[in-house]
């Protein structure tokens, strides 16, 4: 079975067979969303903890949170005006929006090592001269997250397939 893009069937894809099996080191997935918007609050102590309820029940799909020195979100450009509604103005916070991102997610299994997958992620965009805005591991650490403009979502993709999937080494059964 082949695996395709639908919208760019050209593309490298994955093929699905029970004549190959992969060895240890592998990533599941590597895809992309695009048409987004982060939000980064800097000098915000807190979100409201109801937040992302009130935001469920308007349909809006947060992908990615990150707080630490400042409260990042990534969602649908079309609903950045209904989260920023909700955040609190404070004094000394700074907010900034960031439209056109996509979020390129990398999943993986427990049997390649976090530095072996942050190498080669990494080895392959620097290759190319190419960075990404964020990164973040999810709490279960099995998969990475990073945040690019959308002009460049494609080639991410394309890339990162090459360097996790592509050069594995295989074995025949």
């Amino acid at each position: 079975v082949e695996v395709r893009n639908s919208f760019a069937p050209e593309n490298p894809y994955t093929v699905i067979t029970d004549q190959e099996h992969l060895t240890s080191e592998c990533a599941l997935v590597v895809s992309s969303k695009s048409g987004l918007s982060m939000i980064d609050i800097r000098g915000h102590k807190f979100i409201q903890p109801n937040i992302f309820a009130i935001l469920a029940k308007q349909h809006v799909e947060v992908y990615l949170t990150n707080q630490s020195n400042s409260i990042m979100v990534v969602l649908q450009e079309k609903d950045k005006a209904i989260f920023l509604s909700y955040v609190e103005e404070e004094e000394d916070q700074d907010v900034q929006v960031t439209d056109d991102v996509s979020l390129i997610s990398v999943f993986h299994d427990n049997s390649i090592s976090k530095g072996e997958l942050l190498v080669r992620t990494f080895s392959a965009l620097e290759k190319r001269n190419l960075t990404q805005e964020i990164l973040s591991y999810s709490i279960s650490e099995k998969n990475i997250f990073l945040l690019t403009k959308n002009k460049f979502s494609e080639k991410f993709v394309s890339i990162l397939h090459n360097a996790l999937y592509e050069q594995r080494p295989r074995v025949k059964q």
